[in-house]
């Protein structure tokens, strides 16, 4: 991947890019069941769904998951100093399938605060959905043209791919297995500063 040499931001995932939370998944899939369709598998599903019926019950379970995983987890290797110092060079928005209370928990522990953030509240439909990321560009005012996304997972791979955005994988030892067909893979955030900040 040629990086763009006009890049104006940065958009970035929350969970597994910049902060680890701590969620116990399993446990919390399975006290959506009874709100959520047992047969799906996938936990974000399951959470998408409770959100999108706005089922009071469900919605606090998962904010209260989150907000354990938040005290719990910690920043991904390198995420504070390498966000501090992107941010003397680049526009930076945390673009997250969390809640925004949730992201600026986490942004706390990291004392970083982005331009903006767009969360699960501030869209229709949420990432591989590239709604978020739109909206993400219009509030920074830039095109998608110079703008690179960095997440995690296949959602952040679509989502950019869709919204004309290249996107940067980080490696997540929690996950399986990494994406396909991101524009560039890296093991650490501190690679990403060795690509883009001259020295």
């Amino acid at each position: 991947m040629v990086l763009n040499k006009n890049l104006a931001a940065i958009l970035f995932d929350l969970d597994g890019t910049i902060f680890n939370l701590a969620v116990d998944w399993t446990k919390l899939a399975t006290q959506l069941d009874k709100f959520a369709d047992k047969t799906t598998e996938s936990i974000a599903t399951k959470i998408d769904t409770v959100f999108q019926l706005r089922i009071p019950e469900a919605v606090r379970l998962v904010e209260n998951a989150e907000f354990a995983g938040v005290a719990a987890g910690a920043p991904t290797l390198g995420a504070a100093d390498v966000l501090q110092t992107l941010h003397g060079h680049f526009k930076i928005a945390v673009v997250t399938r969390n809640t925004r209370a949730v992201a600026e928990a986490a942004l706390a522990e990291l004392s970083f605060v982005p331009d903006i953030i767009v969360s699960k509240e501030d869209v229709k439909k949420i990432k591989p959905d590239p709604e978020s990321i739109q909206t993400a560009l219009k509030l920074l005012g830039v095109s998608a043209n110079k703008v690179i996304l960095v997440g995690d997972t296949y959602h952040d791979v679509q989502a950019a791919h869709n919204a004309g955005l290249s996107c940067i994988i980080v490696d997540n030892p929690a996950l399986e297995y990494q994406p396909k067909d991101a524009d560039l893979y890296i093991e650490t955030l501190y690679e990403l500063s060795d690509h883009l900040v001259e020295q």
